[in-house]
């Protein structure tokens, strides 16, 4: 029968034998302080972090990470959502940028709506291809984001009306029309047409403004740009140009044509008075018609 072999005691074993121990705890300390900190991290960052493994399986990071802490389950990242929160058309598209960025190497970014708390947010995932670990998706809340932008859109447009039209009447303004001029510029080289304009002045506005007061003043402009928009041609453009100038463009049209569309804004302005609480004002108006240079660089 063979002999029990004794274990030896540590002062017998060999240095490196010796010191195996304290590597090994070591080793431990720095994989749970790495796995600590990347509790911390996926606690603070705004991304939910979802895990796409090789076999295609879904689980968040925070639940990859739940086993490493049995032993402290007070140390338990908390939980970011379910991977069934994902709609349906949401979870294939990130299926089809899974294998895009496979595919490629490169990130896909996708967005998707989900409705929490009884509104409508707007996410946006990232994937990104992890080789023979996977893919990892990274979804983000970005309603504020798009919020953001369509509100400076908004205000962009806004402010671009403003620069563009004439505050008091709505119609665009010198520069608003001096841009609609060169399209039209640009479109009638390329078909070999001509672009008339009229040229609309309000006589003795001085005086209606003078007698009357400005308040009145302004109430015959509007009516004036009223009437002239209500009988130009869905083709044309029109705009104040001036205190009481308004500049009436016809593309593809002959001065002949010109001057008969003239005549017909002259009745739309001049055929009937205007009344007003407490006056009745005649208005009169002398036009001019011309064709529009094809080289001309300005409105003026």
């Amino acid at each position: 029968m063979p002999k029990r072999q004794d274990r030896k005691r540590p002062e017998e074993l060999g240095p490196q034998a010796q010191a195996a121990p304290d590597r090994a705890r070591l080793m431990e300390r720095a994989y749970r302080s790495s796995v600590d900190r990347a509790r911390i991290f996926l606690r603070t960052i705004p991304d939910r972090v979802l895990w796409i493994d090789e076999t295609g399986e879904w689980r968040w990071f925070s639940d990859v990470l739940d086993p490493l802490a049995r032993e402290t389950p007070s140390a338990q990242p908390e939980a970011k959502g379910s991977v069934d929160d994902i709609p349906l058309d949401a979870r294939d598209s990130i299926k089809r940028a899974v294998i895009e960025a496979r595919r490629t190497g490169e990130m896909q970014k996708l967005e998707f709506e989900l409705r929490e708390q009884h509104s409508w947010k707007v996410f946006e995932a990232r994937v990104l291809n992890l080789e023979s670990q996977g893919a990892v998706c990274m979804i983000r809340d970005v309603s504020g984001l798009r919020s953001t932008e369509r509100e400076l859109v908004r205000l962009t447009r806004s402010l671009e009306k403003q620069a563009n039209h004439d505050h008091l009447t709505g119609l665009p303004n010198r520069r608003g029309l001096e841009k609609s001029l060169f399209i039209e510029l640009a479109r009638a080289r390329r078909l070999g047409t001509r672009i008339s304009a009229v040229l609309i002045d309000c006589d003795n506005f001085k005086r209606i403004n003078d007698s009357l007061g400005h308040a009145t003043g302004d109430v015959v402009l509007q009516e004036i740009g009223k009437r002239l928009r209500g009988v130009v041609r869905p083709s044309d453009h029109i705009g104040r140009v001036g205190g009481d100038e308004f500049l009436v463009l016809f593309p593809d049209t002959r001065q002949s044509e010109a001057m008969r569309l003239a005549e017909r804004l002259r009745l739309a302005v001049t055929d009937s008075p205007l009344t007003t609480a407490a006056e009745i004002i005649g208005i009169t108006a002398s036009l001019g018609v011309s064709l529009v240079p094809s080289d001309v660089v300005s409105i003026e």
